[in-house]
């Protein structure tokens, strides 16, 4: 089956490109309003994705070795020495299903040094004013398999951009990888003017859903995300025209993965909502 390189779906005047073929990535994701084009995930290129499904582990693996119902696992480290977000967003997917609205993108991963097969789905659906995406994880394999998962979005950054989320605590980070849990919540339940914090943390316990506001355009976005994807990294470099809050089930070094049976499966669910008077606006694309 051939498999388009970008797929298309619009909703009045919002659309959200995909590149199945570039780690089953989101390329866009915007609106046309009467004040031009606004783009909620910022557009990096075709070789930098928006957003990107983070599966069957999140974030970074220690030295590419874990400990599992009594064996130990070594994943390969000739690409990175703490091997980082799974395998799906460096993979090819292909197109299960597409139409104007709505999208099925699948995955498949045959076990080597991570000796488990499983399969994963993404199911993209495409309002006007709302993005949701569902993630399906099924273990392939004749033993039970580790999962985490989660969405690696990167919104654009305006020089007011806020965000706040309801969490329980921060991490103290040391060369990249959590150890130990403050009771601050890094400011984000008062909400954060993304220019004036960098971030590259973890925090617990997520909430309700992530709030992002651009109030340069009179907007905001809600990312609402189910129960089972309960901690958020938020990560907001300087000088650069993006920041990223990340929902993920868990941290592999922080306990974090979930057991999946032979054949059993597990749905991840994130739906993303603009709250904008000019998303219904008409207007005509440039170029």
């Amino acid at each position: 089956m051939n498999t388009p390189k970008k797929l298309h779906l619009s909703a009045d005047q919002t659309h959200v490109e995909l590149f199945p073929d570039q780690g089953g990535s989101l390329a866009a994701f915007y609106s046309l309003t009467s004040r031009g084009r606004r783009d909620w995930l910022h557009p990096r290129g075709p070789r930098y994705p928006a957003a990107f499904v983070v599966v069957p582990w999140c974030s970074r693996i220690k030295n590419g070795r874990f400990a599992y119902r009594g064996r130990t696992v070594q994943l390969a480290t000739d690409v990175e020495p703490h091997p980082i977000h799974g395998h799906g967003w460096r993979g090819a997917w292909h197109v299960q299903q597409a139409n104007a609205r709505q999208a099925v993108l699948h995955f498949e991963h045959s076990a080597d040094t991570w000796p488990w097969s499983y399969r994963v789905e993404q199911h993209y659906i495409l309002r006007a004013t709302q993005l949701s995406l569902g993630i399906e994880v099924v273990n392939l394999s004749a033993t039970p398999m580790p999962v985490a998962a989660g969405l690696h979005p990167f919104f654009t950054r305006t020089p007011k951009a806020r965000l706040r989320a309801e969490v329980t605590s921060m991490w103290v980070m040391e060369e990249g990888f959590p150890t130990v849990p403050l009771t601050s919540d890094g400011g984000l339940a008062q909400g954060i003017e993304v220019d004036k914090v960098e971030l590259d943390h973890v925090f617990s316990d997520l909430s309700g859903p992530v709030e992002i506001q651009w109030p340069e355009w009179q907007a905001a976005l809600t990312m609402e995300s189910s129960k089972n994807l309960s901690a958020l990294v938020v990560w907001s470099p300087s000088n650069q025209p993006f920041f990223c809050a990340e929902p993920l089930s868990g941290l592999p070094h922080l306990g974090g993965f979930k057991d999946l049976g032979p054949g059993q499966n597990i749905v991840y669910e994130i739906c993303l909502k603009l709250h904008t008077r000019d998303v219904n606006c008409q207007v005509k694309p440039s170029g």
